[in-house]
């Protein structure tokens, strides 16, 4: 007996839809790992099966994050370079005002 896939998706509850189908289309709008997974499908299988897969896969990484109770860690991110670039200013400003960085004039 063969299983045949229909277009159609399931109707979650009520409360679930609007605030899943939020989150879902921002992710995919962002860029993240979730973005890249969002191009590769929506051209094969279209926006609404692609958001579904994205919202699964975000699902499995919650998931696995509250199993092994560890942060989330973005791949495609650099974390360190984001960390420089929000506080270099601060960091000049302090080495500044001690005296170990001249003003220019």
């Amino acid at each position: 007996m063969r299983r045949f896939l229909t277009s159609q998706t399931t109707q979650a509850k009520s409360w679930k839809q609007p605030l899943s189908k939020f989150y879902f289309d921002t992710r995919y709008k962002t860029k993240s790992q979730f973005n890249r997974m969002y191009k590769g499908l929506v051209i094969r299988r279209g926006h609404k099966r692609a958001i579904v897969a994205v919202g699964h896969k975000i699902l499995e990484v919650i998931y696995t994050l509250l199993t092994k109770k560890e942060p989330y860690n973005d791949p495609k991110i650099d974390y360190e370079a984001l960390l420089v670039k929000r506080n270099a200013p601060r960091w000049i400003r302090i080495l500044t005002k001690l005296g170990y960085v001249r003003k220019k004039a």
